[in-house]
């Protein structure tokens, strides 16, 4: 299973949402899948990054809030 993150900036530069991040996809990592995160740094990013995610592979998205 692999599996795209879209996440808000600040959960890249808050250490404590940050962690939060590396515990989903450690968790995912131990149960055989794989994870990526891509941060929207424009408005609209997350809606490309979805919308092409099924094209490159992605199993499943999921959205990280600020």
């Amino acid at each position: 299973m692999r599996i795209l993150i879209i996440a808000n900036p600040n959960v890249g530069i808050d250490k404590a949402k940050r962690a939060i991040l590396d515990k989903i996809a450690s968790c995912i990592h131990s149960s055989g899948g794989s994870t990526d995160i891509m941060y929207t740094v424009n408005p609209g990013l997350g809606k490309i990054h979805s919308a092409r995610a099924s094209l490159e592979g992605y199993s499943a998205v999921y959205a990280a809030g600020g």
